[in-house]
């Protein structure tokens, strides 16, 4: 959210080489860094991870798919998250404006889930 995915990545990179056993939220922050730096078949592969899976990372997997196309895939992963997360919105997603140091990061965001299908 610093506009620094590619050092995000070696972050969590470093975190799981330190840590043998990780927690899921590891890996769903890789995922998000990958898919910020648009690498986007290993944020697929790192958020379908058994350890972050199931989890509200389907809701940026969601982002990953939509930019690779993938959209049936996208379609179910959105259902699945929006069971577990019914009151989900774009809208209120970002309430903390600060969250992003750049406003064009927080735009990449909201568009992918709106190309996912997610709430308004």
């Amino acid at each position: 959210m610093s506009g620094k995915p590619h050092e995000a990545i070696d972050c969590a990179i470093k975190a799981m080489r330190l840590n043998p056993h990780p927690p899921g939220f590891y890996f769903w922050f890789l995922g998000q860094a990958q898919i910020a730096a648009g690498r986007y078949e290993e944020a697929v592969s790192t958020l379908r991870r058994e350890e972050t899976y199931r989890t509200t990372s389907r809701r940026d997997l969601c982002v990953a798919l939509a930019k690779l196309g993938r959209m049936s895939e996208v379609r179910e992963e959105a259902k699945l998250f929006m069971l577990n997360n019914p009151d989900w919105r774009i809208s209120t997603a970002f309430e903390v404006e600060a969250v992003f140091k750049n406003p064009d990061d927080k735009k990449f965001w909201v568009d992918g889930y709106s190309d996912a299908g997610l709430p308004e």
